[in-house]
């Protein structure tokens, strides 16, 4: 056997794209309270090509997984790295669960979500089910320029835009399947954050989100899990799934932590595959080791010492924000239109001031009575904005 034919899968991500490779592999995917998830899936009774190498990653060692045609294939198990997830089965609502895991740490979150209703004009949408392609094209095209933007200011690349085009294509029709969805909060007509999820029978697996950073100090990110954790209590799920990553925001949230899996399933006969599988089961041990022990954060952080710092923001004026005790200073004075995308370096400050004063952002006025000046005026408070040249 040669080892060109090789069907790489990762699991959480592909399981409904790529259903009949599946489907052919395993006879049973459960989780742990027996509930059979491969129900979700179309069925495809063709056997396994015995010639191909099936290299399934990030399995959650929580699944239980039956494989077809034991008599043809051996299946190998290696260990890989962390996985993250909310079990709900033991509370009654997402306030419930926030009391027990957070406690009084749970209060910046609630007050963060109190705030952003008290601001703006919010709403919250899932689409599951049904979506329009128009929208659909609308959402994820917003998604994507919001995951740009956000490593641009972070001076990072994601990883995720690397599958950005398989994900577009296959995410249409899942959502109208109840396969995934699009988790999005409006604030008016405009979407903030957005959320895509997919969903494996009472799972949901959260697996790609961004939001508009000038909304930063509103926490979008805290309140995202939050709304999408009392969709999953209405809606009787059982998890909500983080996938790996060891992120701080993940291990506050999960109080489930387990361990992915590889699996590589090879024809029993061909000693070429099986010692294809014990190299690759064997690298993925590796990589699993040098995560735990951190040797990407102080790769990347060695890394930041010598990189030359990206020019992409350079072009995005800075400002620094001055207290004012009233807003005489503008008597007289016309307000500006607001939002423009002329000024657009004014909508963090601007948003950030609605967050410190809570005042209602159609209550605030912006003023420029002086070049490179500009005045946030509320109903009870006042903020100067100086342009730095």
């Amino acid at each position: 056997m040669g080892l060109t034919n090789k069907e790489n899968i990762i699991m959480l991500l592909e399981m409904h794209p790529k259903q009949e490779i599946i489907s052919s592999i395993y006879s049973s995917i459960r989780h742990s309270d027996d509930v059979e998830i491969m129900d979700q899936i179309n069925l495809n009774n063709n056997p396994a090509p015995a010639n191909t190498i099936y290299s399934i990653k990030f399995v959650p060692n929580y699944f239980k997984t039956d494989f077809s045609n034991r008599e043809t294939f051996r299946i190998k198990r290696y260990k890989s790295v962390n996985g993250y997830a909310i079990c709900l089965d033991d509370y009654s609502n997402v306030d419930a669960y926030l009391r027990n895991t957070f406690q009084n740490k749970g209060k910046p979150i609630k007050r963060a979500l109190t705030r952003l209703q008290n601001c703006f004009e919010i709403t919250y949408k899932m689409y599951h089910g049904e979506i329009d392609r128009e929208n659909y094209n609308f959402i994820f095209g917003l998604l994507k320029k919001m995951i740009e933007k956000r490593f641009r200011q972070r001076n990072e690349k994601s990883h995720n835009l690397a599958h950005w085009d398989s994900l577009f294509k296959t995410g249409h029709n899942l959502i109208n399947e109840k396969k995934a969805s699009l988790f999005v909060i409006y604030n008016g007509d405009n979407p903030i954050e957005i959320s895509f999820n997919y969903h494996y029978n009472k799972i949901l697996f959260s697996y790609l989100s961004s939001y508009d950073i000038d909304y930063y100090k509103f926490s979008l990110g805290q309140i995202e899990i939050y709304k999408q954790l009392e969709w999953c209590f209405q809606n009787e799920y059982s998890y909500f799934e983080m996938g790996w990553g060891d992120l701080d925001y993940k291990r506050r949230w999960s109080n489930t932590i387990y361990t992915f899996e590889h699996h590589l399933i090879f024809q029993k006969k061909s000693i070429l595959a099986f010692l294809f599988a014990v190299l690759e089961g064997n690298k993925t041990k590796l990589i699993a080791y040098l995560l735990a022990k951190k040797v990407n954060v102080h790769y990347k952080k060695i890394k930041g010492l010598f990189k030359r710092k990206e020019t992409a923001h350079q072009d995005v004026p800075k400002v620094k924000l001055e207290k004012i005790e009233d807003g005489n200073i503008v008597d007289g004075e016309s307000p500006i239109a607001f939002p423009d995308v002329s000024i657009s370096f004014l909508n963090a400050p601007f948003n950030s001031f609605l967050y410190a004063t809570q005042e209602y952002y159609t209550n605030v006025q912006l003023y420029n009575p002086i070049e490179n000046e500009y005045i946030i005026q509320g109903e009870e408070h006042y903020q100067k904005v100086i342009l730095i040249p």
